[in-house]
């Protein structure tokens, strides 16, 4: 409980610095569920945080923006997939890059936490973002998401975002365990075996909510995952080995991977910079904006900037 407590107090914190008030991401019941490195084949090196807070993302998605620290959430971004287009088998890149992907197996669209989103059933399905290695594993990096998962297998780390290939090549996964806590995994030898894992400490909601959840790779080879857009954990990688086979990213599953997400993924954001805790509490903000009771507000119980609406 104290964990939990100094979470918010330090959220709290952050959206005093970047000029708001009332920011409280973690206003779910905590959950004492252990972490531990779901099964893969070979021995895992883990790094996880402890505790188990779960965190809960109930905004209703209306405008498109709000003040905070957004003037640079188009620096170092590298590719954006909104799933908005009316496509049935291409979610094209909202930069402009070029880095469109391939909807495969039964992947559909259905509405999101902004706009649509992208429906996995959890049998075969991804979404092909390709093998461009701008795309691939890299120190600094950030990926955000909006997820909401249906069901976690037991034993296994269900894939948000992914680089591997059919033959068993594996770069990296960024997924959510089946204890609910987002973790990555970095394959320094591009197979199963030597794998490095590094987990979160707090869980995302798996009841039909949305959460919103991002990881930052930085130059020292530190990892460092977010819920909500305050920190949850992370840790160093004790092997940051980049594996160099030309391979393919995914989201929503990989070629390789035996647990691909069952439920729904939305805004998937690529940067190839560390994205700043104030940054990432501006994305989850992005087209969540609404008035509530003539103040702009971000989310139920989230950002109360105190402007007139």
């Amino acid at each position: 409980m104290v964990g939990w407590a100094m979470a918010v107090i330090a959220a709290a914190v952050l959206a005093s610095a970047c000029g708001r008030a009332n920011y409280d991401p973690f206003d779910a019941a905590m959950d004492s569920s252990s972490v531990d490195a779901p099964g893969e084949t070979g021995p895992a090196d883990t790094t996880t945080g402890d505790g188990g807070d779960d965190a809960s993302s109930d905004a209703d998605a209306t405008s498109d923006a709000g003040p905070g620290c957004a003037d640079a959430l188009g620096e170092g971004l590298v590719a954006s997939w909104t799933f908005d287009e009316m496509s049935e088998t291409t979610a094209i890149d909202a930069t402009g890059a070029g880095h469109d992907g391939t909807l495969l197996g039964t992947t559909s669209r259905i509405p999101g936490r902004v706009g649509s989103a992208a429906s996995f059933p959890g049998i075969d399905d991804r979404v092909d973002v390709g093998s461009d290695p701008a795309l691939g594993l890299q120190f600094p990096m950030t990926l955000t998401a909006w997820v909401r998962p249906d069901r976690l297998v037991d034993d296994a780390r269900h894939s948000i975002f992914g680089r591997d290939d059919a033959v068993g090549f594996r770069q990296f996964e960024w997924g959510i365990s089946d204890s609910r806590m987002p973790a990555i995994t970095l394959y320094p030898d591009c197979i199963s075996e030597g794998q490095v894992w590094v987990g979160a400490d707090r869980q995302v909601r798996i009841d039909g909510a949305w959460t919103h959840v991002a990881v930052t790779f930085g130059v020292d080879f530190t990892v460092t995952h977010y819920i909500e857009g305050a920190e949850a954990g992370g840790g160093p990688l004790s092997r940051a080995t980049i594996c160099p086979e030309v391979i393919s990213s995914s989201i929503g599953g990989t070629p390789y991977g035996p647990y691909p997400w069952d439920g729904a993924i939305d805004e998937v954001r690529f940067y190839d910079r560390v994205l700043s805790e104030c940054e990432i509490a501006e994305l989850r903000c992005l087209g969540t904006w609404h008035c509530a009771d003539g103040v702009q507000s971000c989310g139920e119980t989230g950002i109360d900037v105190g402007a007139d609406c």
